[in-house]
């Protein structure tokens, strides 16, 4: 069965997490107000706060079980750990 964690499936992931949380904060800056948005913000957010620590895991699993030495595998990583150090904190009320 051929392998489905992929390099470039987990940099399109770890990439896509930290876009929508960034979309979260433009939407709120903004204050831009739909149904349609409020709906899809309450529905989306749980489950990428999980999947962001999941797919962290699974990369950095992935880069010392493969030996893998791509570069923008390793930048995705470093770009999802600062979203789940900024996440994290944010919930915990630190200040940056």
């Amino acid at each position: 069965m051929k392998d489905f964690i992929t390099y470039k499936t987990l940099i399109k992931c770890n990439l896509g997490i930290p876009l929508f949380f960034i979309a979260l904060y433009l939407i709120d800056l903004y204050k831009i107000n739909s149904t349609l948005l409020g709906v899809f913000r309450e529905i989306a957010t749980i489950p990428f706060l999980v999947l962001q620590y999941l797919f962290l895991f699974l990369s950095i699993r992935y880069v010392f079980k493969n030996n893998a030495k791509n570069f923008w595998l390793n930048i995705s990583i470093f770009i999802l750990a600062i979203c789940v150090t900024v996440t994290t904190c944010s919930f915990c009320n630190f200040n940056f």
